[in-house]
């Protein structure tokens, strides 16, 4: 009998010596995981003043961006929101933003001749934009999902491409002057920009469909006489009260199926253009 207890009696402190190697194995995993996980956003969490240079190729072409690690003396590159090191290829020219960081500003100089395709993808680290480039347009997705706060464009862009800002809630302005021949905006251009409140379309002859769905901070939009061709739902969902004030009541026919009518009134005002 005595026997038979102390087997039991082991049998059941091997099952709680089972759950308690199993409950540690549990928390290693946990704490492996954590410290992974902190890893990776560290990795990719990246601050304004990280940023030390462009990086530019020897044909010209924007590729990225990086910051020198003095302490490691590495060379740190950050594309499409990726971090990686040792990087640099053979021809790479480092342009320095050390002077523009007091201003939160990135500047891309015109002697950057192109830029590469979703380069700023996911990018969250730079507030204001402005592009000095003589380019005529912004490409497609080339701004889409990232943290920028405002952009400055030159006057040579013409057209916005498709999706060039989808999704870049932050978004709060497009800053053109009045010398600008920014005439085109391609679809969803700026689908989702919730936060974008100032733009402007006095000059705009094509809006492409739901170019402006659902930026619901846009009080008001101004549409010239030379509109053209409106796309579907291009002003669907702005703010609520919002206004689109036309220079000619010719082009409330563009505007069919474009806005909510309980949401958004349209106003004629021909000296808001002059």
């Amino acid at each position: 009998m005595k026997k038979k207890e102390k087997i039991k009696k082991l049998e059941k402190n091997n099952k709680w010596l089972k759950i308690v190697i199993i409950v540690l194995s549990v928390l290693v995993l946990i704490g492996i995981g954590v410290l992974a996980t902190r890893s990776i956003i560290k990795k990719f969490i990246v601050k304004y003043e990280d940023i030390d240079y462009l990086i530019v190729d020897n044909e010209g072409t924007l590729t990225g961006f990086s910051e020198y690690n003095v302490t490691q003396k590495k060379k740190v590159e950050y594309k499409n929101g990726a971090r990686t090191e040792d990087s640099y290829k053979s021809g790479d020219k480092l342009i320095s933003l050390i002077e523009q960081q007091e201003k939160e500003v990135v500047v891309i100089p015109n002697t950057v001749r192109n830029i590469q395709k979703e380069v700023f993808y996911g990018i969250d680290f730079i507030k204001t934009l402005k592009i000095d480039m003589n380019i005529n347009k912004i490409e497609d997705n080339m701004f889409s999902a990232t943290s920028i706060e405002k952009i400055i464009l030159p006057d040579s862009v013409k057209t916005i491409g498709v999706n060039a800002f989808n999704g870049s809630i932050k978004l709060k302005e497009v800053e053109t002057t009045a010398k600008s021949k920014l005439e085109k905006i391609e679809s969803g251009a700026f689908s989702g920009c919730s936060s974008l409140k100032t733009i402007n379309l006095k000059k705009i002859k094509e809006v492409g469909k739901n170019a402006f769905y659902g930026c619901n901070s846009i009080k008001r939009i101004y549409l010239s006489k030379k509109l053209e061709k409106v796309g579907d739902n291009a002003f669907k969902y702005l703010a609520n009260n919002s206004e689109i004030v036309l220079e000619n009541i010719q082009i409330k026919r563009l505007l069919n199926g474009n806005y909510t009518l309980s949401k958004t009134s349209i106003k004629l005002d021909s000296k808001a253009f002059k």
